[in-house]
């Protein structure tokens, strides 16, 4: 049968409490997250174990406590098998560093835990990464700016390749100096960003159009050698 134990601000209001069992001092508990690093709107997984000795120990006569820091999250421990339970919130925005704590207790009057526990994850938020030409679509000179947004948790690369096959990973930087391959005509430049932690990548590309020849003026009137007088045509 599924259970679940529903815990809120560390008080247990709900759950399966059976008769007291004699414990031995080898009870212990460990908690583990799938990752260590998540981002916003990701769905963690905590999986708790918890053993008496070298055996699973049953629920019966215990009592489980937990606590999580995002208010808007109640803690609900559920039952997967005899000393196994698991938690799965959905991360909003709460503080980057965060952690599962949970506490076994042993009888229904005991104030001191028997064994605790507990797992630290990291969330990042989600960062829409982007850049610009600061030169815009048109330029007379090889030498461009890429203003670039994102966050310090960020390494990216430049190239005129889509593959990237000439580019290296760099540090992040707000604005960055960049200069494009010889031969005028319209270039695109393409950015791939990569989260130091997260491993995920995305690529985003700008085209610009290069243009190094200056224009070329010739006077149509008067013609060569012909005299200007001061005098003007009505």
């Amino acid at each position: 049968m599924r259970k679940n134990w529903m815990i809120a601000a560390g008080v247990v209001i709900g759950g399966m409490m059976c008769a007291s069992l004699a414990y031995s001092a080898t009870l212990s508990v460990t908690v583990k997250a799938d990752k260590q690093y998540y981002s916003e709107g990701e769905t963690a997984v905590f999986n708790v174990e918890l053993k008496d000795g070298n055996s699973w120990a049953k629920e019966a006569g215990l009592t489980l406590r937990a606590s999580f820091p995002d208010p808007a999250t109640p803690v609900s421990l559920v039952f997967v098998s005899i000393g196994h339970y698991k938690f799965e919130p959905k991360l909003g925005k709460t503080p980057k560093d965060q952690a599962l704590n949970v506490e076994v207790y042993q009888g229904k009057k005991t104030t001191r835990p028997a064994a605790t526990a507990a797992a630290n994850i990291t969330v990042f938020p989600v960062v829409d990464s982007t850049f610009t030409v600061k030169e815009g679509s048109h330029t007379n000179h090889t030498d461009i700016t890429l203003q670039i947004s994102s966050d310090a948790d960020h390494e990216l690369m430049v190239s005129e390749a889509a593959g990237f096959d000439d580019a290296v990973w760099q540090p992040y930087a707000a604005s960055l100096a960049y200069v494009l391959s010889n031969g005028d005509g319209v270039k695109t430049v393409y950015m791939k960003f990569r989260h130091l932690f997260l491993n995920t990548e995305e690529t985003e590309q700008r085209t610009i159009n290069l243009d190094t020849v200056s224009p070329a003026v010739t006077i149509m009137s008067p013609s060569e050698g012909a005299a200007i007088t001061g005098k003007t045509q009505q």
